[in-house]
């Protein structure tokens, strides 16, 4: 007999026990079976044949009976019930759906909060319902996932873990059941959220700041930290679970997390799970302890930086937090998360500005934290916050009135050194050209630091990135359209904006912003208010300049058949450069009858009617 068939027979003898009664003998018949299944199962041709089969109901049934009050050895039948649904859910999705249709999870859930009441004596059977739940979810079984993020089923397996967590006895199997709840938690709840089950996802990292317990293995803590960082990582996340306490734990789970990053540290023989089997020891089993102990502390991190868009700012257990933490010269860790927290604090004009008024600003310390010396780390995230907050108008007359050019110039954030850093250069970027936006003191400023220019077009060179092309270049579009702005003292184009590489960058923006009408009007008004106000000779290069990329004048003032068409106002004011050039240059040197040649050679003579058209709007 084979044993698949083997497995089937005995799968028959077990229905032939009327183990839903309370006679004992029934149940210890019970426990035999199964046990030999167990055994057979271990066969993927056997799990295969069973999967059919009843198995799974009875296997529910086994659950449903063991607790009942005359089965004389309850834990020993729900042992080899966890061994044989372990076993016949692993690597099978057909057999995890069986599982599933039987009501299994729920069964084994209520048993699993139950044995809660003495882990001890009851380890065995929960080792065995544990393994046999990860089964049914570790390669992420679609059915089986959402029946155990039912918040009831989840609950039952963070009591378990809870009864767990800090235990003494280190010589049974509690640890390694500890790591399996944590295992299924994050295949279940990762993109599974539910507030209801912050207190108890939080519980390692109590553990682990109680001295008088032993911690949690780094894979735990790992877990929750991966649990939390999916969660706050989503579209829309409040931050009001994280407030509260819950009603059986007086911490505030904001605290815990806030007390986690700045004070703990690897404890006893914490190692990384995935370090286990390579038997290091020794100094390189610290290291390895010490590295993923950190990556724990970086995903927490991320827990607090998502939250903190939604934190009040009036709330004091975090932000006061923050402000120390602006001051932790030798953490890094602990400086990030708070520049990176008041950057997403930065949500509307008003509460930039809040930032950078009165004794509470942040301007000292940002300016204190802009030295030499400023780790990758860092100076990503201080960019990131600037940025923010150089968006309103009160706020860039603030940042304009300080060093911070010169910082930036003197960091060399738009150098070759940092051209790995595509973040930080975009970022500073972006910095200056909020600051020019509209600004005629910032912007005469730039023009007066030619090594802020030089570093910017420099960069401009070369960037692969369009979008950093782009974003220098309109660093230059909001100062020349300041400086000649009704605001502004004498409405000329500084010389330094008329330097030969900005104009050349002017017209590439022009040539390359077919896709994005915003900046093809950017680029055209520039170019405009550089004829208007600047020299005879930068009008030149710039009828030069457009004369090279006549098809693309063509497209805005009148595209043709399949081409997009441009918006009243960008075509309006491509006409205006066109007549602004015009007026400065003799007949043969016009743009618009170079415009009209270039298109009567097998053209439609529509598009020269349309050209004629537009010319005199």
């Amino acid at each position: 007999m084979s044993n698949s068939s083997e497995a089937l027979a005995l799968v028959e003898k077990l229905e032939g026990l009327n183990i839903s009664t309370e006679e004992v003998s029934p149940h210890q018949g019970a426990s035999g079976i199964l046990s030999e299944l167990a055994v057979q199962l271990r066969s993927s041709e056997t799990r295969s044949a069973l999967t059919s089969s009843a198995l799974p109901r009875q296997l529910t049934t086994v659950l449903k009976a063991a607790k009942s009050h005359g089965c004389a050895s309850p834990l020993a039948l729900i042992e080899q019930a966890g061994r044989v649904a372990a076993n016949l859910a692993a690597n099978n999705d057909p057999g995890r759906d069986g599982l599933v249709d039987s009501g299994y999870i729920d069964s084994c859930c209520q048993i699993l909060a139950q044995c809660c009441a003495d882990i001890d004596q009851s380890l065995a059977a929960v080792k065995a319902l544990t393994v046999s739940l990860l089964n049914l979810v570790v390669e992420g079984h679609e059915r089986a996932v959402k029946e155990l993020a039912r918040e009831e089923h989840s609950r039952a397996v963070l009591k378990v873990s809870a009864k767990l967590l800090g235990r003494a006895v280190a010589e049974d199997d509690g640890e390694q059941v500890l790591g399996w709840t944590w295992a299924i938690l994050l295949h279940v709840l990762e993109d599974n959220p539910n507030d209801n089950l912050i207190p108890g996802i939080i519980l390692p990292f109590i553990t682990h700041q109680d001295e008088t317990r032993t911690p949690p293995a780094i894979a735990v803590l790992s877990s929750a930290a991966d649990i939390l960082d999916a969660w706050c990582g989503a579209e829309t996340v409040s931050a009001e679970p994280y407030l509260r306490s819950s009603s059986s734990e007086s911490t505030v789970p904001l605290s815990t997390l806030l007390d986690f990053v700045e004070c703990a540290q690897p404890r006893g023989d914490q190692v990384d799970e995935d370090d286990e089997d390579e038997a290091v020891e020794g100094e390189a089993a610290t290291a390895a302890g010490e590295k993923a102990f950190a990556k724990v502390k970086g995903n927490v991190i991320n827990v607090l930086v998502g939250l903190s868009s939604s934190i009040p700012a009036t709330d004091a257990i975090f932000w006061s937090r923050m402000r120390l933490w602006l001051n932790s010269s030798a953490r890094d860790d602990l400086l990030c998360c708070a520049l990176l927290s008041f950057g997403n604090r930065v949500r509307e004009d008003a509460s930039a500005t809040a930032l950078l008024q009165g004794e509470e600003s942040l301007l000292p310390s940002i300016r204190h934290i802009l030295q030499p010396g400023i780790t990758a780390q860092v100076l990503h995230s201080i960019i990131g916050l600037i940025r923010n907050l150089s968006i309103p108008e009160a706020n860039k007359v603030v940042l304009g009135g300080t060093d911070l050019l010169d910082k930036l110039v003197e960091l060399g954030v738009w150098t070759e050194e940092r051209d790995l850093l595509g973040s930080v250069q975009g970022g500073a970027v972006g910095i200056v050209k909020n600051l020019c936006r509209g600004n005629v003191s910032n912007s005469v400023m730039l023009a007066e630091h030619p090594k802020a220019i030089d570093q910017i077009l420099g960069l401009y060179k070369r960037a692969d990135d369009p979008a950093i092309r782009f974003e220098a270049t309109r660093v230059f579009v909001n100062a020349i359209r300041s400086v000649t702005s009704a605001g502004a003292a004498e409405k000329n184009v500084v010389p330094e904006f008329e330097d030969p590489r900005i104009l050349s960058a002017l017209l590439d923006m022009f040539k390359e912003s077919g896709p994005y009408p915003m900046l093809a009007n950017e680029s055209i008004i520039a170019l405009a208010i550089s004829v208007t106000f600047g020299s005879a000779e930068t009008s030149s290069s710039i009828r030069t300049g457009l004369t090279a990329h006549l098809q693309r004048v063509c497209e805005i003032v009148a595209p043709g058949e399949g081409q997009e068409v441009s918006s009243r106002e960008v075509k309006a004011n491509m006409v205006t450069l066109l007549k602004q050039v015009d007026s400065q240059a003799g007949p043969e040197e016009s743009l618009v009858r170079k415009l009209k040649l270039s298109l009567t050679d097998g053209k439609d003579p529509d598009i020269l009617l349309a050209v004629d058209e537009a010319v005199t709007l």
